[in-house]
């Protein structure tokens, strides 16, 4: 895999061959890293900033002004409660050139057009009707379960098309915090991956009800990720305010495997069974199945046998 001078089209430091995603190493404190991701994946952010309002354009009522202002009420809860990811945006926004009301809206995706709480009527989303079937799936596989004595995760990043364009793979080398190998779209700090200390963490969609402005739900993964241990993570995420929905499954070094269904104000813990967990786009545990909110063809897709 070699690395390549600027081409166009192409970010610098970008890996030229396309079937791989392009890479970079990011070190410092957590402005400094959010700059040289900035600076380094410039094209590929502002081309993920240009499908991300093409697409707001063609499939809301929703105006960029209203939606970069929308994106600025989540930025408070992040400040509150991961400063560092805070820091961080700021940091793509200056290496980038972008305003930071943009950065942000790079952070989110159908929570920028969540119902405002001083108003009883929903703001249009982000995301097009042909998205509806377009989410992840995961899997944990604990050591006990494979034939290698090693614990196993995967995940299956079923996004809209135009996030093939956009993603990126981030070493990221804080000085206060564990090192973290991350898959993410352009200019977003935080979506799937693992630390140095031997936690992984993968997410899914899930719908529901109560979206609220709070803690975007990508962000909650790189907040997992500043700990060792499956538990430890948990608890951290449970401690958060969050925006929307999210589906986190999580392992760690020391075998263990968990998944974590959430709402914007409860959730619940699912254990593996015979040392396998896995996970789709709906409500498992008993205690959240009156807040699915999928509809009848989305869930049957995913829960039909075979």
């Amino acid at each position: 895999m070699s690395i390549m001078p600027s081409e166009p089209g192409i970010a610098p430091g970008a890996v030229a061959d396309p079937t791989v995603f392009p890479s970079f190493r990011l070190a410092g404190t957590h402005r400094q890293i959010g700059r040289q991701f900035g600076e380094a994946a410039a094209v590929l952010i502002r081309h993920h900033l240009h499908r991300a309002l093409e697409r707001l354009k063609a499939h809301s009522s929703l105006s960029r002004t209203d939606a970069l202002a929308a994106a600025m009420q989540y930025r408070p809860y992040v400040q509150a409660f991961a400063p560092f990811l805070d820091e961080e945006i700021v940091g793509v926004a200056e290496g980038a050139g972008l305003r930071l009301e943009e950065a942000y809206l790079l952070q989110l995706r159908a929570e920028a057009a969540a119902v405002p709480a001083a108003t009883a009527a929903p703001l249009p989303r982000l995301t097009a009707d042909d998205d509806a079937g377009d989410e992840c799936t995961s899997v944990a596989v604990q050591p006990e379960a494979t034939t290698i004595g090693s614990g196993l995760i995967a995940h299956n990043a079923d996004l809209p098309a135009f996030y093939r364009e956009v993603g990126v793979v981030l070493e990221i080398v804080p000085e206060d915090a564990p090192a973290v190998l991350m898959l993410t779209p352009a200019g977003q700090v935080s979506y799937i991956g693992m630390n140095d200390r031997g936690l992984a963490v993968v997410a899914n969609y899930l719908t529901c009800d109560g979206w609220r402005v709070g803690f975007p739900r990508y962000l909650l993964s790189r907040v997992a990720l500043t700990h060792q241990r499956v538990d430890d993570a948990i608890a951290a995420v449970r401690a958060i305010p969050r925006a929307s929905s999210r589906n986190l499954v999580l392992l760690d070094a020391e075998g263990t495997a968990a998944d974590l269904e959430m709402t914007p104000t409860q959730d619940a813990r699912l254990e593996p069974e015979d040392g396998l967990l896995a996970h789709a786009n709906h409500y498992v545990a008993p205690a959240l199945h009156a807040e699915e909110r999928a509809t009848a063809s989305f869930l049957w897709v995913y829960a039909a046998p075979g």
